[in-house]
């Protein structure tokens, strides 16, 4: 008996109702968008990095566990992802002979 519950906290959670995606988009786009607006962005930039997340979100969805965390919670972890590998692109090089002629 010990070893049925044991198998049962091994499989992935999928009790429960599924997740009504099109509501967690309509609920979660003004949060995502103003995370991205908070941070400095532009609103143009906002709007992309927002598209990225969502669309980051539409093909991780099957990974989702309601187990471990709010959709909220999920869709905001993406967003500092996408923030930071922004950034990270956004990067500017200067080179050496640039910066000795100063």
């Amino acid at each position: 008996m010990g070893d049925v519950r044991l198998l049962e906290w091994l499989v992935p959670a999928v009790v429960g109702e599924a997740v009504d995606w099109d509501a967690v988009y309509c609920e979660e786009l003004p949060r995502v968008f103003n995370f991205f607006l908070y941070r400095a962005f532009d609103r143009a930039t906002a709007e992309d990095l927002t598209s990225t997340t969502f669309e980051k979100a539409w093909r991780a969805r099957g990974r989702y566990r309601k187990d471990r965390a709010a959709v909220s919670t999920w869709l905001l972890a993406i967003a500092r992802n996408v923030a930071i590998d922004h950034l990270r692109r956004k990067r500017p090089e200067v080179s050496i002979e640039a910066e000795a002629a100063r």
